[in-house]
């Protein structure tokens, strides 16, 4: 690993407090390296793809002031990440993988119409804790005996402030095991984003368009009620190249809803659309050049980051026998 990404991971564990998080960072500092001393070249952390500036921006001011929803055809983000076998179940229901979506929360600060800050009377500038986006878990087993890897996948946007820079530290809401008075949630806070200098920590594309990340993390099992998408539901090169997937194709996902995710408990929110353009080619975003499938699905404020599930055996008829849902990637950007 670069002398950069080995200072940024090493910071990142420096700053993740709960201990079986820091192992989890550790071990992927050690497989890093590993790897690039095999391949004697520098390892990219994530391929993915693409949302940012205007339309990231103004997701964000639409998430404070507007309600309304959103038909549009969206970018879905590839994430051809190298993963293994998974001990979390392959044949997932929709209840279980609703279990692996959390709900991101964050600390934003609005800008007035000319870009500059919105401040109260002291002159302090305004800071406002909002739903940002969705994120989910992706189990990662690594080879040394008895040792998993668990991320925490996103948007890369969804950890941007109002102004584009990213975010010091956000925090995730996920459903408790046992109930705490009324409430069936709890938070784990101050994840962090960036080092002092403002440089994202988690894992991400050398390319910036690309809008993917992911950060090792593994809640306590004790109190969090949650579950991983396993890498064998990821759908591969092979599979996507070979006509098994189409336009057409049914597919769905399931998150964050900004206008109702739950007063006691969350409540992620399941939509489904088709796969509207299937290409090899790199398409324009507003972040670049790059390989995405178009969908067409409806979409609330808060669906950034949020995990896509192919639907096979049901284009151009009826559900067919041995149906397969294969995982194909998350929302990014609306066109």
């Amino acid at each position: 690993m670069s002398d950069t990404g080995q200072k940024d991971f090493s910071e990142l564990s420096r700053q993740v407090s709960e201990r079986q998080a820091r192992t989890f960072v550790e071990l992927i500092i050690d497989v890093l390296n590993a790897l690039e001393n095999h391949n004697q070249h520098s390892v990219g952390s994530d391929p993915q793809t693409a949302d940012g500036r205007p339309p990231v921006l103004k997701g964000k001011e639409n998430s404070v002031t507007s309600q309304s929803r959103v038909r549009s055809l969206l970018m879905l983000a590839l994430a051809p990440v190298l993963f293994l076998n998974a001990q979390f179940s392959v044949g997932q229901s929709i209840n279980e993988q609703k279990k692996a979506v959390v709900f991101i929360f964050g600390t934003i600060h609005p800008l007035n119409p000319d870009k500059t800050a919105i401040t109260d009377t002291d002159g302090n500038q305004v800071g406002v804790e909002i739903p940002l986006g969705t994120g989910f878990f992706v189990d990662y087993p690594d080879q040394r005996p008895g040792c998993e890897i668990v991320y925490l996948v996103t948007a890369k946007h969804v950890l941007q402030d109002a102004d584009g820079a990213f975010l010091p530290s956000v925090r995730i809401r996920m459903n408790l095991r046992s109930p705490v008075g009324d409430e069936q949630f709890g938070f784990i806070s101050d994840i962090p984003v960036t080092d002092p200098q403002g440089n994202l920590l988690w894992f991400h594309s050398q390319n910036q368009a690309e809008d993917v990340v992911a950060l090792p993390l593994l809640p306590d099992e004790r109190e969090f009620e949650f579950t991983a998408i396993p890498t064998t539901m990821f759908l591969s090169d092979r599979t996507l190249n070979s006509g098994a997937a189409a336009e057409g194709d049914e597919l769905y996902f399931i998150g964050l809803m900004e206008q109702y995710y739950g007063a006691k408990r969350n409540y992620p929110l399941v939509r489904r659309g088709t796969l509207a353009l299937l290409t090899d080619e790199d398409i324009d975003t507003p972040t670049g050049r790059q390989k995405v499938l178009i969908a067409e699905l409806e979409s609330w404020p808060g669906n950034s980051g949020a995990p896509v599930f192919l639907l096979g055996g049901r284009r151009d008829s009826a559900p067919a026998a041995g149906n397969t849902v294969e995982f194909l990637g998350i929302i990014v950007p609306v066109f």
